[in-house]
């Protein structure tokens, strides 16, 4: 199932007490501040590519700061650029190590290649530091999942809500566990509550599809993975075989989307 990438941005509040930042004006502080805001701004509409601008105008201001890094490099994870992020972060990463926002970012990209021990490590490591850095749990329980450990997945989200009930990435991510545990109805609930708080991200909705799916609900299924699609077209949601254009739900996706046929290919029934 698609991933959706979240990420976390460091906020500067001890940016003057950083030694990149020792030689820096006041000015420059405010500046670097200033654009920090503007890609967070842009990153909420959506503009990711004008965000990476920005975070990259105020790496030139303070080169070498490990909190602008972890910023660009989850700002570059998130334009599908790992390489590129995995430069980042660990350079963030040389400067402090024990950086638990960046390390939960980078145990994304090892989910992303498949190095779910390394994404785990890097999760035990971040939360020995900071044991209420939520994305961490969330992050370790997508790597757990994957592993095919839904047990401790599902232990791992359940800390994450307790820390922030509204961590929309920990309420997707349950309801991938309890689809995958069989609990369709608790994975619809889940779902339900992530959409409500982010109704623009289409990961609950491709999660949520196959939970109806499962409960025989053919029409909110369908309805689900059109929207899912609309909402980003470029993902093959449920991991389908195939594409196909309908013309039963243009109203949801007039430029295509999922059929009855892709969400039985999902299950492998």
């Amino acid at each position: 199932m698609h991933r959706r990438i979240i990420i976390t941005l460091s906020l500067l509040t001890s940016l003057l007490s950083l030694p990149a930042a020792e030689a820096q004006t006041e000015a420059v502080v405010n500046r670097v501040k200033g654009l920090q805001s503007e890609y967070i701004s842009e990153l909420n509409k959506g503009n990711t590519q004008k965000a990476l601008e920005l975070s990259n105008k105020a790496l030139e201001l303070i080169p070498g700061h490990p909190g602008l890094m972890n910023d660009n490099g989850a700002i570059l994870l998130k334009l599908g650029r790992v390489d590129d992020a995995l430069a980042a972060l660990n350079k963030a990463l040389a400067v402090t190590p024990k950086d638990a926002q960046a390390l939960s970012t980078r145990a994304l990209i090892y989910i992303n290649q498949k190095k779910y021990a390394e994404a785990i490590k890097d999760c035990d490591l971040a939360l020995s530091v900071n044991p209420k850095e939520s994305f961490a749990y969330n992050n370790r329980a997508v790597a757990e999942l994957k592993s095919g450990s839904p047990d401790k997945a599902l232990v791992d989200l359940d800390k994450a809500l307790e820390i922030d009930p509204k961590l929309v990435a920990a309420l997707s991510s349950r309801g991938e566990v309890k689809l995958e545990k069989h609990d369709y109805k608790g994975a619809i609930e889940d779902l339900d509550k992530a959409i409500a708080l982010d109704p623009h991200d289409p990961t609950p909705y491709s999660t949520r599809a196959i939970a109806h799916w499962e409960l025989k609900d053919k029409t909110k299924a369908i309805a689900d993975a059109a929207k899912a699609y609309a909402l980003s077209p470029q993902q093959k949601f449920l991991q389908t075989k195939k594409w196909m254009e309908t013309n039963s739900i243009e109203a949801h996706c007039p430029t295509g989307s999922f059929v009855e046929e892709d969400l039985v290919d999902a299950r492998g029934k």
